[in-house]
């Protein structure tokens, strides 16, 4: 069986079984051969009656010899999985690298810091701290970029001005809708999400998998680190999206530069290149 080339959205509200029927074979007199079961308005989402809703669904769509994608989440868009790897897994959810700047002058000598005095509630650790030194147009020379240490300690500076950059690791900013979303970077967060929502589906529906049931509908998920659709590395001064399985120690070069944000890695030669 070809898969169809058209899917329209059918949204479930807890309708009763007589108008589903009513809908489903009106898109089927209307050549239509499949659709996306749309789960986002559902009341009681993976409870027994969405499961009895989905089974008469299937049914008819394999009488009807349609076929139906199911969405995969009961918010858009998808990652929040019902709520419950939030509840359940808090350790999966999405983490940010959030960044700080600081502009002052120093009259040379001793210069005392301590990055942990940006952390707030919320905020998990400092990943990187660096300092620049300003040219009087409030340019920096990419030679000039210093790396220091994430925990307080003091340095000897001339005198001149300088921009103090850190990023910590944080639960905090971004898209505020999605802040209680899996971090799409961890391979343990997609597959608690997968174990949430995909196998419990998979199990209850596979006499359908194949025939009616042909897969899952993901609709946009996202990093969450900036709630734009037009948002540009260095363009925007914005948070990045991070995971665990990074070590702190390799992350990279990140100086903040008037309001955007600039990556940089170290390359062979010890240079910083920026992109």
């Amino acid at each position: 069986m070809m898969t169809p080339n058209i899917l329209p959205l059918l949204w479930l509200h807890g309708e009763s079984f007589d108008i589903l029927e009513e809908e489903i074979r009106e898109m089927h007199n209307a050549g239509l051969r499949g659709f996306i079961a749309e789960s986002r308005p559902f009341p009681g989402y993976m409870e027994d009656h969405w499961w009895e809703t989905l089974e008469f669904i299937l049914s008819l769509a394999e009488k009807l010899g349609m076929q139906v994608m199911l969405f995969d989440d009961s918010h858009f868009p998808s990652g929040y999985a019902d709520g419950i790897i939030a509840k359940n897994h808090p350790e999966h959810l999405r983490l940010l690298l959030e960044p700080v700047k600081e502009q002052f002058s120093h009259p040379g000598g001793v210069f005392h810091y301590d990055p942990e005095q940006y952390l707030t509630k919320g905020d998990r650790e400092i990943a990187n701290v660096f300092l620049l030194k300003m040219n009087p147009d409030s340019s920096f020379r990419a030679d000039s970029v210093r790396t220091l240490p994430c925990g307080k300690s003091e340095i000897d500076l001339p005198a001149g001005e300088y921009m103090l950059n850190l990023w910590k690791i944080t639960r905090n900013g971004g898209e505020a809708h999605t802040v209680n979303y899996i971090n799409f970077l961890s391979p343990e967060a997609v597959q608690c999400y997968i174990d949430t929502i995909y196998k419990p589906h998979v199990e209850r529906l596979k006499r359908f998998a194949g025939k009616s049931f042909i897969g899952f509908f993901s609709d946009e998920p996202r990093l969450g680190n900036i709630d734009s659709y037009d948002a540009s590395l260095g363009k925007l001064e914005m948070s990045l999206p991070y995971s665990p399985q990074l070590p702190l120690d390799q992350l990279p070069h990140m100086p903040i530069v008037g309001d955007s944000t600039m990556a940089a890695m170290r390359v062979g030669n010890g240079e910083l290149e920026y992109w």
